[in-house]
């Protein structure tokens, strides 16, 4: 089979996918069924189609953020954590970084945005919503490695700050010592922030060797 042929082959199934996406009816189905139209692009030699198809997915994760593509649905509080880990893994992956040629620091900050400030918006709309007993059982379920030692550890340190700050018992697993970023993750790779850093992190995140600011918690 020629270059030509699995070319052709592959936009076959990279819109095949996309199709079913478009119908997916939730957002984690969605996200799921772009990230593998993403690694299809990958294995084929399709001009621009990694850069399309990422550009799919990450407007997809967008969508989620704002809300719009699943906070008003019943699955919000199920469906959030899940779609951060797909974030994270797709952001920390080596084809990511092969393909787009992100710096550290680029890659960081869309691996706090998508994953660890996306888990927190979700919480919040819960919190909101339905309250606090509410917002602490999305974080029941350990979620799984993401591949981002910086992103595990703060998923942990993120549980047990707004347990402690809202008034519920953190999980069992935010306690686990392997969930500890080594070497230490600074979210920015400035000067001048990453020594605000080393001096405003929370404690839950400076104990797992996460470092953000004071404000790395808010949204601009």
């Amino acid at each position: 089979m020629t270059d030509v042929d699995g070319d052709h082959i592959a936009r076959g199934i990279i819109a095949e996918i996309n199709r079913r996406a478009e119908q997916a009816e939730t957002p984690e189905r969605r996200v799921r069924l772009l990230i593998e139209g993403v690694e299809v692009a990958l294995l084929s030699t399709v001009p621009g189609a990694v850069q399309e198809q990422a550009g799919r997915l990450l407007a997809a994760a967008e969508d989620y953020e704002r809300g719009t593509g699943g906070a008003k649905q019943r699955g919000w509080r199920q469906e959030a954590l899940p779609m951060a880990v797909h974030a994270a893994r797709f952001l920390s992956s080596r084809a990511y970084t092969e393909h787009f040629r992100s710096s550290r620091g680029e890659r960081s900050t869309a691996l706090w945005r998508f994953a660890v400030l996306q888990m927190l918006d979700a919480y919040r709309s819960v919190l909101r919503c339905d309250g606090a007993v509410a917002a602490g059982a999305m974080w029941e379920t350990e979620p799984p490695a993401t591949g981002h030692a910086g992103v595990d550890a703060s998923f942990a340190a993120l549980a047990e700050y707004l347990a402690d700050r809202d008034g519920w018992a953190a999980p069992e697993w935010s306690n686990d010592p392997a969930r500890v970023a080594e070497p230490p993750w600074y979210v920015t790779d400035l000067p001048r922030q990453r020594e605000r850093a080393d001096v405003e992190s929370p404690e839950p995140f400076r104990r797992r060797g996460v470092f953000i600011t004071a404000d790395g918690l808010r949204r601009v």
